[in-house]
């Protein structure tokens, strides 16, 4: 689920937890919503793996070039610097 106001809603419907951005909740919770409760996670942080997925052809291209040019610009050109 993707839409952020229903995540923290369903929460505090008491129908589970949400991993949300800090200053949503902030920003939500100076409103008049239902009660909800936040926590602070601690290291390491979440990281979030994302996927592209795009329509293609029979040769796993994509069908038009906006989406070639979207993906060119996703493909790195060297790999990143490791950080010390």
């Amino acid at each position: 689920m993707n839409d952020l106001m229903i995540q923290l809603d369903l929460v505090a419907h008491g129908l589970g937890v949400a991993l949300l951005p800090a200053a949503f909740v902030a920003w939500r919770g100076a409103g008049k919503q239902p009660p909800a409760a936040s926590a602070e996670l601690k290291e390491p942080e979440p990281c979030w793996e994302l996927a592209v997925v795009f329509a293609h052809d029979a040769d796993r291209q994509p069908n038009n070039a906006i989406t070639r040019l979207f993906l060119d610009v996703l493909r790195p050109t060297q790999p990143p610097a490791l950080s010390s």
